[in-house]
């Protein structure tokens, strides 16, 4: 405990100094963002893990359904863990989960600051702790990144304790950064890159297992084994439903574009070249707020998850503008990444943070490429971007360009929190209007045990007390396995015997009607009455579903009218 204490103490004036600042302006871009706002996350996800947090602590259950034995929904253990410790205290899953994320992002901010000043190794000079304090500030506070921590998700905890196993790291604090290393590995599977990372380079640079390695592996695995045992047994693999749910619902939307883009087929066959191409759009049309941006939009001729793809203008004019400063950036790093040998901690840090960015993005590429809206988990990707912006501009050497750049890339930076701030109301208010709505007309006016069918998993869940059937197979993991065996939807609602769904809706041609996707507007067994409607308008959902593309414009509840009427008896 006096080794933690010193470590979590040491810092000197100056970069308390800092500190300050990062914290003060985390807050006042943070309360930009809240100001007037409802209180409801920006994303139907976020319900999942406050739902297993609250049962996990009022009924001592891992579950979405109380007494219901189902899949693991929820992709993040820890992050559950965490929510459900402070409702025990008597604290809403829904408000801590802001506190917790704003939290999150001022330690991730100082974090970002504390590295960068290791990069440079020489602390005597000004303007290393400026470019590091630009670095924090760019990197971690833009508006996407801002987005993601009022999420409700568990992205900012991951982040922050990937920092700060790197810290810890560069303190040789083994115990603990093994610790921080299962933790981060509980809130995402995809930790266990970094932990790997680690371990291997420790092994390397020692050619056999030392005290320093078994300090690093006992505690991470003291942490991970009894997880990974108990969900090996539960789920029958060692991940989550959510997972394999997720994959289920990436290979319906690949099939989607392959339809609208039948040149695309063979593209689609390169997982990597998916990531990477999608996280290049992702960056420049949505990260940066260009699709905000007057101008043209070039239609890529096809529409994804009803609503069509577009290319601003202004996004290609901002490439173009950002292409030299992240090229003289790679250059910059290309030249400063010679590592003299792993016994040497500078070069030691610039391989883990670079390796670390590489394989992070390759799990991604190899096992789960996202189309549309991978960028709120790949918050290593953001930082990187802006880094790479501010690194480039300091390189260069006219004075006049110099400045012209830094005016661009704050005005950039200052359109990126205009967007999202824009964006995240949108979000709240979807969410507050609409399945919130939906989910408390259902609980006021049916039965505490009719079990829905729903394609929206989160707020059903949360704000009624019904049972919720997952109709895209993140709970109920037998869906996943009766689709492979040609079972369809409508079999799946008779296998359940379901007789109320809740379904995501199009209005005025614009998104996706699931009853149509599912094959349920025509099946002989049963017919579909509307018992009410929730929805905002077009241009709102577009607005709000642009960077996600994880939400339709209404939610529709339905009756089952089933021709053997006993089953809605």
């Amino acid at each position: 405990m006096k080794k933690l204490k010193h470590i979590l103490t040491t810092s000197t004036p100056i970069k308390r100094q800092y500190h300050v600042f990062i914290l003060l302006t985390t807050i006042a871009i943070s309360l930009a963002f809240l100001w007037g706002a409802p209180l409801e996350p920006p994303m139907t996800d976020s319900y999942i893990h406050f739902e297993y947090a609250r049962n996990l602590a009022l009924h001592g259950e891992l579950s979405y359904n109380p007494g219901v034995k189902e899949g693991m929904g929820s992709s993040s253990f820890f992050w559950v863990v965490v929510l459900a410790l402070f409702q025990t205290l008597g604290f809403s899953p829904l408000i801590m989960s802001k506190v917790l994320g704003i939290s999150f992002l001022f330690l991730s901010g100082i974090l970002v600051f504390e590295l960068s000043l290791k990069v440079f190794g020489d602390h005597s000079k000004t303007i290393h702790y400026l470019i590091s304090a630009g670095f924090s500030i760019l990197g971690v506070l833009s508006g996407s990144m801002v987005w993601i921590a009022l999420s409700g998700m568990e992205t900012m905890l991951f982040l922050m304790l990937g920092l700060l196993s790197i810290w810890l790291y560069t303190r040789e604090s083994w115990i603990l950064m093994g610790l921080t290393l299962g933790l981060l590995t509980l809130t995402r599977i995809e930790g266990i890159t970094l932990a790997g990372l680690l371990v291997l380079i420790e092994l390397i640079r020692s050619r056999r297992i030392t005290t320093t390695v078994l300090k690093i592996i006992i505690p991470l695995t003291v942490v991970l084994a009894p997880w990974f045992i108990y969900i090996q047994i539960r789920e029958g693999v060692p991940v989550s439903s959510s997972f394999q749910g997720r994959q289920y619902v990436v290979s319906a939307v690949e099939e989607r574009i392959t339809n609208q883009f039948p040149f695309l087929y063979w593209v689609q066959k390169i997982h990597p070249l998916i990531h990477f191409v999608c996280w290049a759009y992702f960056i420049f049309t949505f990260v940066t707020g260009s699709v905000s941006l007057p101008g043209l939009d070039f239609s890529l001729g096809g529409n994804i998850v009803g609503t069509e793809l577009t290319i601003p203008l202004a996004g290609i004019v901002i490439f173009c503008l950002c292409l030299p400063l992240i090229i003289l950036a790679l250059k910059k790093i290309w030249h400063s990444t010679r590592f003299r040998s792993l016994q040497n901690p500078d070069s030691r840090l610039r391989l883990v943070l670079l390796s670390w960015f590489f394989l992070f993005n390759l799990a991604y590429a190899l096992f789960l490429p996202r189309v549309g809206s991978a960028g709120r988990y790949a918050t290593i990707n953001q930082i990187a971007f802006w880094i790479s912006l501010l690194l480039g501009t300091i390189l260069i050497k006219k004075a006049k360009i110099r400045a012209l750049s830094v005016v661009f890339v704050l005005l950039l930076f200052g359109t990126s929190l205009n967007y999202w701030r824009v964006v995240y109301r949108a979000n709240v208010d979807y969410m507050g209007n609409v399945p919130k709505k939906a989910a408390v007309f259902f609980d006021a006016n049916y039965p505490p045990e009719t079990p829905i069918g729903a394609t929206d998993l989160g707020a059903i869940g949360y704000y009624s007390q019904q049972p919720v059937v997952d109709l895209f197979g993140y709970i109920n993991q037998d869906l996943n396995k009766f689709m492979e065996n040609g079972g369809n939807t409508a079999d799946y609602l008779a296998k359940e015997h379901l007789c109320y769904l809740l379904l995501y809706a199009s209005v005025e041609n614009a998104g996706l009607d699931f009853t149509e996707e599912m094959g349920l507007t025509d099946d002989p067994r049963f017919s579909l009455s509307l018992e009410q409607s929730y929805t905002v308008s077009v241009a709102e959902w577009e607005l709000g579903n642009g960077p996600l593309r994880n939400y339709m414009p209404a939610v529709n509840i339905y009756r089952v009218n089933w021709q053997d009427q006993t089953r809605c008896q």
